[in-house]
């Protein structure tokens, strides 16, 4: 579990989670580990532009991936390392 709060190292984060297409990303990969290539079909997105968004993920935490051999290339799997974010909102004083 990822605890955050207002502290700056956790903006990586925040940016992540801005974002509509990185929540589906997530949801694809919550379960089932997927290549850059099935998930950007399943967006109807180009593999550039999910890959773009899968490095976000990461720079967050919340995505890890690693390289595979297989059909006589190589591809990215994702799959999701976080399941649960707690975040504490600043209290206005």
């Amino acid at each position: 579990m990822i605890k955050a709060n207002g502290e700056a190292k956790f903006m990586a984060l925040y940016e992540a989670l801005a974002s509509e297409v990185r929540w589906r990303i997530m949801s694809l990969v919550a379960d089932n580990e997927m290549n850059v290539k099935e998930i950007a079909a399943k967006l109807e997105l180009s593999p550039s532009i999910v890959t773009m968004h899968i490095r976000k993920l990461e720079q967050a935490q919340l995505i890890v991936s690693r390289r595979v051999r297989q059909n006589g290339g190589t591809h990215k799997m994702c799959f999701l390392k976080q399941k649960n974010i707690e975040i504490e909102l600043p209290i206005a004083r």
